[in-house]
Parts: C-alpha cells; sequence; structure tokens
C-alpha cells in the first residue's frame, strides 16, 4: 500500500487499490502527485455517482481538507487529459466529471427538474446506432447519448 506524508502535517493518505493503479500511472508519465493531488483523488475515486467540480470542493472541505479551487481544477484536468476521468453536459450548465473504467458504456437519462442521472446500456440501441451508421458509410468513434424528460418522481409531484 501506498503512503503519502505531509510535511507540515502528520497525516497520512491511505490509497486504496483504485487510487493506486491511477496514481502508478501518472508518476509512470512524470506526473507529480502532492498530497493535495492525491487527497482530490481519493475523493474522486470514493464518489459513486456524476459530480461536479463545486460538488468535489464541497466534499472536500467537509471532510476538512482545504484544497484551492485551481489544484481542484488543475487535477481534474490532469485526470481528463490521461483518461482517467470523462466530462458530460447535461445542459444545466455545469460541468459533471465521472471516472472511466468500472461500469464499461452508458447512456444517460437527465431530469430537467431535480437534475438526476440515471445510467443505462440497452443493445437494441447500440445496434441500432450501428446499422444507422453502416446505411450511411459511417464509422463510429464513440459517441454520447443523453435523453432529458422528467423523472416518475418529479412526474408524481409536479416539480
Amino acid at each position: 500500500m501506498i503512503y503519502s506524508q505531509k510535511t507540515k502535517i502528520s497525516e497520512k493518505i491511505i490509497l486504496n487499490e483504485e487510487v493506486e493503479e491511477i496514481a502508478q500511472k501518472l508518476r509512470a508519465k512524470g506526473k507529480k502527485l502532492t498530497n493535495q493531488r492525491l487527497q482530490i483523488l481519493v475523493k474522486i475515486c470514493n464518489f459513486e455517482e456524476h459530480f461536479t467540480a463545486e460538488q468535489l470542493e464541497w466534499s472536500l472541505k467537509k471532510d476538512g481538507k482545504n484544497n484551492s479551487k485551481a489544484t481542484i481544477y488543475r487535477t481534474l484536468s490532469l485526470l481528463l487529459e490521461h483518461n482517467f476521468l470523462e466530462s458530460q453536459d447535461f445542459g444545466d450548465g455545469s460541468k459533471y466529471y465521472e471516472k472511466i473504467g468500472g461500469g464499461g458504456h452508458h447512456d444517460h437519462l437527465i431530469c430537467v427538474s431535480c437534475k438526476k442521472i440515471i445510467e443505462f446500456h440497452n443493445s437494441e440501441i447500440e445496434r441500432l446506432q450501428e446499422t444507422v451508421a453502416t446505411h450511411h458509410h459511417f464509422q463510429i468513434l464513440y459517441h454520447s447519448h443523453r435523453l432529458f424528460g422528467v423523472c416518475s418522481t418529479c412526474r408524481n409531484t409536479n416539480i
């Protein structure tokens, strides 16, 4: 297990397997991993849903971590650049992030009322996209499928 020792405060950051793997890959690419970057990386790896930079900052502050906005944004940029995160625009003016990997390819249903994001995978939709692309002699490299609407909770409560 990798430990990161802070110089001013004797706090150790204990990294889980996912964080260790990302940290090793970044170091192998010559990237410096400060304690603040490691704190951010640990927090990101603990998120199970999409998150914004503001939500990340708030969550770090709630845990007593005082990371600057600049450090948070630079770390997000680094993780995007090296394909550990991807960003999405779900139409509300915020950029949402999620980890790449674990869940595999998926698409999104976005509630325009409560901003709930539902991930889904549908093989039929994937096959149809390939059929359309083939018909037009088009090679799909990647895609982002987002459906905007109102979730059942909001429909039932008329939000």
